[in-house]
Formats: structure tokens, sequence, C-alpha cells
């Protein structure tokens, strides 16, 4: 209906304007006029009250469904839909590392040897020292009884000499270092005579003594027992007059007290316990 309406207007406009243009319009052109105007103002209302109805339905239904539950039946089930992983992070977890850029493992075949000329030595003076062998004298008395061991150690200028012994006669007694390592029993003679190796007189009260081998008396006790603390006037374990010579050496306990000043062994008597000494320093 609304193209004719349309036709019906443009036809009466064309009149119009055709008698507006000869500048006489007729009586026929104004009644044209006036009825195209009558005619547009008629579907100008009739339009007006249809596009509000129109808008008032619209506003509605809006209304309507915006209260409404959404109808999920047509809606599309995702539960079953596979995730897009396009956005996700990769899984790096059994990935192996790309080795393409990193640099090969460094040759060392051609290298030269490491120089250590320069390098600091480490220091070992704060090492424990191994224990040295301890010199010793295992007595013996006559019959080849077990006196007791004595040890021998470098004490400063002379050689000091330690120990306990038992089974002797009590009283006192010479003692003395002599110049073999030997002791057969039961006399000892084949210890030598005393460690004299600058041949001077026999005893510390003899004014051209005394031999390197003097030493103190020892007083044994009710017991039979004593205790060695005794150091030579002289000598040493090794180097020059050393006592550990190649023929070695042995200690000698004799019956009697020594006199400090007889040649050659201050009357001290027999022989009667002798150790050979043994071990190295």
């Amino acid at each position: 209906m609304s193209t004719t309406y349309s036709r019906l207007v443009l036809g009466l406009l064309a009149t119009a304007a055709l008698a507006a243009c000869a500048g006489n319009p007729s009586p026929e052109g104004a009644a044209a006029a006036d009825t195209t105007a009558g005619v547009m103002a008629a579907p100008a209302a009739d339009s007006a009250a249809r596009d509000s109805a129109m808008r008032d339905s619209a506003m509605r239904a809006r209304a309507d469904t915006a209260m409404m539950p959404p109808d999920t039946a047509m809606m599309p089930d995702t539960s079953k839909v596979p995730p897009d992983t396009a956005m996700m992070p990769p899984d790096t977890s059994m990935a192996r590392p790309d080795t393409s850029m990193m640099p090969p493992a460094r040759d060392t075949s051609m290298m030269p040897p490491r120089d250590t000329t320069m390098m600091p030595r480490s220091d070992t003076s704060m090492a424990m020292a191994r224990p040295a062998a301890a010199v010793t004298a295992q007595m013996q008395g006559p019959a080849g009884r077990n006196l007791g061991t004595l040890t021998l150690t470098q004490a400063g200028g002379g050689i000091a000499i330690s120990g306990r012994l038992t089974g002797l006669p009590p009283g006192e007694h010479g003692f003395h270092i002599h110049t073999a390592g030997k002791c057969d029993g039961p006399s000892f003679e084949t210890a030598g005579p005393h460690w004299n190796p600058t041949n001077r007189g026999h005893g510390m009260n003899n004014p051209a003594g005394p031999h390197f081998g003097d030493l103190t008396n020892l007083m044994v006790g009710e017991d039979s027992s004593v205790m060695v603390q005794a150091t030579t006037p002289a000598g040493t374990m090794n180097g020059e007059n050393s006592l550990l010579d190649g023929d070695g050496a042995a200690v000698v306990i004799h019956a009697d007290a020594d006199d400090y000043q007889s040649n050659p062994a201050g009357n001290s008597g027999n022989r009667i316990a002798c150790g050979v000494v043994k071990g190295s320093m």
C-alpha cells in the first residue's frame, strides 16, 4: 500500500511543479496541491502510529526475554570439545634439550700438560710425623732371665736411658754402655770395653775422663727393682762418634759400685746383666 501512496504523491507533486513553472496555477493545480497535502498528512499519521506500536512491541519482547532462563537445549555441548591448545604453553616435561646451539665439548687431547712448577706445595709442617723406631735394650741376667727393657733417646749432647728393671741384687751397681752389640752369658765379656770413641780415662771424677759410656750407679731396692733415669756425658745416636755404628752397642750392669775414677771400669766388678742396643733413629 505504501508503494501506491508513493506513486500518487509523486504524480501530484509533478503536476504542482508544472503549474508553478507556468506562473499561472490553475484551480485544478491548487486543488491538486491541497489534495496532495491531505493525502501526505494522512499516511504520515498512520505511519507514526505504526512505528510507535512496533517500538512498544519490541521493548516488551526484550523485557520478556531478559527474564527468561537461557534455553540450553540448542546450545552446543562443550564437555566433549577438545581444549583449544593454540594459546596453551607447550609441555616441555618430556622434551629433550636443544643442543643445536650448545658449544661442543671441550677437547683436551691437544692441550699442553698442566704446569705445576709455580704452584705452591702442600704444607706438611702440621702433618702428624711418623714415629721413629724406638732404640731399646732388652736386659737379661746371666742365665738369660728377662729383667726389663730400657729405652735410649737422643737428649741434647748425650743419650738418655730410661726404664724399669727387676730381678737384680739389691744395692749399688756400676752402669755403663759398652762398644759391642753382643751379650753372651754368663760373663757378658762379648760386649767389649766401655764406649770410648775419644780414648779418654774412665769416670766423671777422673781428670782425664770420662768415657762416653760412663753412667751414674744404679740403686736397686730391696724388692730387686730399680727405675732407671741416666744420661751419657756425650755422644749421639748417629753421625760422628755415634753409638749405632757397625758393631752396635750394649748396656751392662756390674756387680759392684763404680768409683767414678779407676780405669778401666771403676772397680765395679763382674758383669751381671746385659742388653743389646737395637733399633734406629
